[in-house]
């Protein structure tokens, strides 16, 4: 945050030596500051599943398939929701016809608490991906700025630490 400060007390395009950035050193450091911001806007989604977390499918009583939500993609997250709301449709409707009924379950877990905890974990590769897009901003443009900028940022750096 103190580049914040920073950049707002100093005339524009200026260091604080005094000395004047390029254009595109001034550039780089207002991106820097909106990387910041967008960084203090992202909030880390906090785990706490409702299920334990292996889904599994069955087919005539047998395992098909198992999904662990801790380390799910959003890829594997799609499909076994599609899966999940397919089969659910499916019994409700044969309840329905047999006039059945019962709690929509899944593994013994209520099917909006599955849906809910996939969704949770999506939020959270979304969250992962926009840090890693961040930080590889971050990275770029620290490789464009001036070495008389980079020594100042590291400066600036080491004061927030202290």
């Amino acid at each position: 945050m103190i580049m914040v400060k920073y950049i707002k007390h100093l005339p524009h395009g200026t260091t604080n030596k005094g000395t004047k950035m390029s254009k595109n050193d001034t550039r780089i450091k207002e991106l820097m500051v909106k990387i910041e911001d967008k960084k203090h806007l992202l909030c880390k989604p906090k785990l706490a599943y409702k299920t334990n977390a292996l889904f599994q499918s069955k087919v005539d009583g047998k395992v098909n398939f198992h999904l662990n939500l801790n380390v799910a993609t959003n890829e594997a997250l799609v499909e076994a929701l599609a899966y999940l709301i397919s089969q659910t449709e499916a019994t409700k409707k044969a309840k329905e016809l047999l006039k059945i009924e019962g709690d929509d379950k899944w593994s013994g877990y209520d099917v909006q608490d599955w849906i809910d905890d996939m969704k949770l974990k999506a939020a959270l590769n979304n969250y992962n991906d926009e840090i890693n897009k961040i930080k590889a901003l971050e990275a770029k443009l620290k490789l464009l700025v001036s070495e008389e900028v980079k020594t100042e940022m590291e400066l600036d750096e080491i004061t927030k630490m202290l």
